[in-house]
């Protein structure tokens, strides 16, 4: 858990730097194709022994079923997760890092767990006690590290 932490924290300061000088464009299309190769590398990999039997009549039955709605939806959330979920982060990752001195930047990644278990409650998440203190204690800790003592004073004149 040290160890992550310490990565995480270099990976905000080089990050930084980075931000500052990196545009949008030509690095957000290689985020999604290099995501979309590995995600693909993996299935493959994972699935070799099991795509072994596999003919086309087992994906013409496994399709048979598939509506018009269904193949809809299924195209709209890897739509979705390839836009938004990929894409629309890194941009605002980027943006934002570019705004924030590096100490923030570290502030706020983490809240990503308590983002992410926020974000998972329309999809039907439920959080019982343990949960529930968890975010609190990120959300304390967050706003302690946030009040740096070193910070100016603004002196009334």
């Amino acid at each position: 858990m040290l160890s992550t932490a310490f990565l995480a924290a270099g990976y905000v300061l080089r990050s930084k730097v980075h931000a500052e000088k990196a545009k949008n464009g030509p690095l957000v299309p290689f985020k999604v194709i290099a995501q979309a190769f590995f995600a693909l590398l993996y299935l493959a990999v994972s699935s070799a022994g099991a795509l072994k039997g596999l003919t086309a009549a087992s994906f013409t039955t496994f399709f048979a079923g598939a509506t018009p709605t269904m193949i809809a939806v299924n195209v709209g959330i890897i739509v979705w997760a390839g836009l938004f979920i990929s894409a629309g982060s890194t941009v605002l990752q980027i943006a934002g890092q570019a705004l924030v001195s590096a100490s923030e930047a570290v502030i706020i990644f983490s809240l990503t767990p308590l983002c992410a278990a926020l974000l998972a409650i329309p999809l039907g998440e439920r959080f019982g006690l343990k949960g529930i203190i968890g975010a609190g204690l990120i959300l304390v800790s967050t706003l302690l590290a946030s009040r740096s003592p070193d910070a100016p004073k603004k002196v009334k004149q």
